[in-house]
């Protein structure tokens, strides 16, 4: 598990990498190989539209070639059945 030093250190580029790496993990364990179109499957019913028109759009995700936007990484929570857990530091903490 992180210290608070840690995660005060990383870049919201950083964080939203790690979390997507998590969101994988989840999706890989619920649905093994198959973990990418299921995902999409359940990102499509959550956002609305056609699976097949999302699947580019999540795999880009995933590939760190778009960057999802905070409802698009809810949504890809909410697929993998989780949700956001924060966890808070000091202003101090933050500029060590």
């Amino acid at each position: 598990m992180e210290t608070t030093k840690e995660l005060t250190k990383e870049t919201p580029e950083e964080l939203t990498k790690r979390q997507l790496e998590a969101i994988k993990s989840r999706a890989v364990e619920l649905w093994g190989n198959r973990w990418l179109s299921q995902i999409v499957k359940e990102y499509a019913k959550v956002v609305g539209g056609d699976d097949r028109t999302k699947f580019a759009q999540v795999q880009r995700y995933f590939t760190g070639e778009n960057v999802p936007s905070a409802t698009n990484l809810n949504a890809l929570l909410i697929a993998v059945n989780c949700r956001f857990k924060m966890i808070c530091y000091s202003k101090e903490e933050r500029e060590i």
